[in-house]
């Protein structure tokens, strides 16, 4: 297939920990997950958090972390996965690559409406251990309760540019280290996720002018080298 018969295009962004995720920002993403602290007031530039109350800050320091690693292991993924979405035949491939051989690699799907984003979720969505969920409909602490309640080794996300800023805290955590934290009156858990997160959206396709289907695959570096 010639390069410009190309109806996706992949972008790859590997980055190195230390530049992703640098120790201001692991703070405060753990502080958010472990809710010791909640965001009050937040512009595009800047962002105001505040403690929550002073017992239940004390209780969090003095308890001993419990933390539990999800069961994991090689997922079934069928050759008939995405037969009835026509085209995308690199996307396809690439997706079951990842999964099949457990890859640490996350999707962004992004586009106008009727690209076949939503059927890419809904094909998924029906494999084992998969958890759906829509941005405009999601929080922190629902996230993160549904992460300790089914443990997915897939997450599929809908219009993820409608996700609040409390779960997106939460989402780039478990995507970075699969680490979910919580911390509440008198608990405090903790569980190691292997999770892929595929998500769809239609933010940016006016600014990026895309008429068609944009993918965008997020690696750690040196996760996917064999």
């Amino acid at each position: 297939m010639r390069e410009s018969e190309w109806r996706i295009t992949f972008h790859r962004f590997v980055y190195p920990r230390q530049n992703f995720n640098p120790a201001g920002k692991v703070t405060k993403v753990r502080l958010l997950n472990s809710h010791l602290v909640s965001i009050i007031f937040s512009t595009n530039s800047s962002t105001y958090y505040s403690l929550v109350g002073r017992a239940v800050i004390k209780g969090a320091l003095g308890k001993t972390e419990e933390i539990s690693i999800a069961p994991t292991g090689k997922l079934d993924i069928p050759d008939s996965l995405f037969e009835c979405i026509i085209d995308y035949d690199d996307l396809k491939d690439e997706i079951r690559s990842t999964l099949r051989e457990g890859r640490k690699s996350h999707y962004l799907l992004i586009g106008p409406p009727a690209t076949a984003k939503s059927l890419f979720l809904m094909e998924l969505g029906s494999l084992s251990h998969t958890y759906p969920a829509t941005g405009s409909m999601v929080s922190g602490a629902g996230l993160t309760d549904a992460f300790f309640t089914y443990q997915p080794r897939i997450l599929l996300l809908d219009e993820i540019d409608n996700i609040p800023m409390d779960a997106t805290a939460i989402l780039l955590s478990v995507m970075e280290s699969g680490d979910v934290l919580e911390a509440k009156y008198k608990r405090h858990r903790g569980l190691k996720l292997d999770l892929t997160v595929l998500a769809a959206g239609n933010w940016g396709h006016r600014q990026l002018e895309l008429d068609e289907m944009e993918v965008m695959i997020i690696a750690r570096k040196g996760a996917n080298d064999t």
